[in-house]
């Protein structure tokens, strides 16, 4: 996968792509609760201009955070919920509640002076372990994020770079982005339906 340019990972850019279709994202949301029983949210999207839809100019995490509050309690697997909300915000990027959805998410970014996919990969050699299992999210943004089903309910905290240059955890607390989601780049949110974890 190639890195993306700096203006793209750390600008947004007004949206050139076809957008996901409104139909898809309730669709989508739907089935992450319907067939796989996570706890699903509805986020903020880009605008076509490139903004955030929180009407913030300076947001700092445009398109990324939730439309509701107390989304660790209000996430959820009812699809009636998931209706009303795609219903009053039909273009809401997806997002995933870790904890409710037995998920932690290791996420590796990718700027100017980190690449958390290079330094993952130093790890799992230094320690000699695998990412088997994990479904892998293409971010849009250049990154990917592992996730990995959580079914024992191990206590694992958000943290942001103690693992290693470019890495957070997402684990209590924490929520990630999914796909068809419109990332700030103007790229979607993808499953790399093609990775094999671990034989990278």
């Amino acid at each position: 996968m190639d890195q993306k340019s700096a203006s793209s990972r750390n600008h947004a850019s007004a949206i050139t792509r076809p957008r996901p279709s409104n139909d898809l994202m309730l669709r989508s949301a739907l089935a992450y609760a319907e067939r796989f029983g996570w706890y699903v949210m509805p986020l903020h999207t880009i605008l076509a201009t490139g903004g955030c839809s929180c009407g913030k100019p300076d947001c700092r995490w445009p398109g990324k955070h939730p439309r509701i509050r107390d989304y660790n309690q209000q996430a959820t697997t009812d699809l009636n919920q998931i209706r009303k909300w795609w219903t009053m915000w039909p273009d809401a990027n997806i997002g995933i509640a870790m904890e409710p959805s037995q998920l932690i998410a290791v996420d590796l970014d990718r700027t100017e002076t980190e690449d958390g996919i290079e330094t993952w990969r130093d790890i799992r050699a230094e320690h000699g372990f695998t990412d088997d299992g994990a479904l892998v999210n293409l971010t849009g943004g250049g990154g990917e994020q592992l996730i990995f089903s959580n079914p024992n309910g191990a206590r694992i905290r958000n943290s942001v770079r103690k693992v290693g240059p470019g890495i957070d955890i997402r684990g209590m607390g924490g929520y990630v982005v999914v796909p068809p989601s419109v990332h700030r780049s103007g790229n979607t949110y993808e499953w790399d339906v093609t990775a094999h974890p671990g034989d990278q």
